[in-house]
């Protein structure tokens, strides 16, 4: 096959066969999405690119460094999430406790009311995805669930009502308009 060209040298070989020199980190000219800049840890990105310049690693071994790299970032930010959390559930909660409505001496009321109310509408469910999400102490939710309560008992006349002993099978409290129409009924 006379005049055919020669064949191309390998990848990452000079065009004379020999291996080429390995970019250095600042080789890599990488531009970061808009914003991101605000977002990027700039240790984090001279790391990756020390990793993808190391002349000295194979793809595969650059490869698992980048893993290994990605998952130690995503254990810190875990990290600073569980503590930005712990954080402001504290202020939450002496946020809370100094609130002149529902604080200082209302407080464990107003907490025992929220958890009733939250009970009662939310289930056990709710309660969870609240602590999960940090949001069990947030002052405007406690608050809340605190006034549902203090309007549902002003409202209800069966917590006035004596309560069954445990092994007393239960009935039902009998209502206001109950109440009403026997009176109601007697007077025929």
């Amino acid at each position: 096959m006379a005049g055919a060209p020669p064949p191309a040298p390998p990848a990452g070989a000079a065009p004379d066969g020999k291996q080429a020199d390995a970019p250095k980190p600042d080789a890599f000219a990488l531009k970061l999405p808009e914003g991101a800049d605000k977002r990027f840890d700039p240790k984090a990105l001279e790391k990756f690119k020390g990793i993808m310049a190391d002349p000295k690693t194979t793809a595969a071994e650059k490869a698992q460094a980048l893993v290994e790299m990605r998952h130690a970032e995503l254990i810190a930010e875990d990290k600073a999430i569980t503590e930005y959390m712990e954080k402001t559930r504290t202020a939450n909660l002496e946020a809370l406790k100094g609130d002149p409505e529902f604080g200082g001496a209302k407080f464990d009321r107003t907490v025992a009311n929220a958890k009733s109310a939250l009970q009662q509408f939310g289930g056990e469910e709710v309660s969870k995805l609240f602590v999960k999400f940090g949001i069990d102490k947030d002052p405007g939710l406690t608050k809340m669930f605190a006034r549902i309560r203090s309007a549902i008992a002003e409202d209800d006349t069966s917590s006035r009502a004596p309560r069954p002993a445990p092994d007393e099978p239960r009935t039902p409290p009998i209502t206001q308009t109950q109440k009403l129409a026997r009176r109601y009924d007697k007077k025929k």
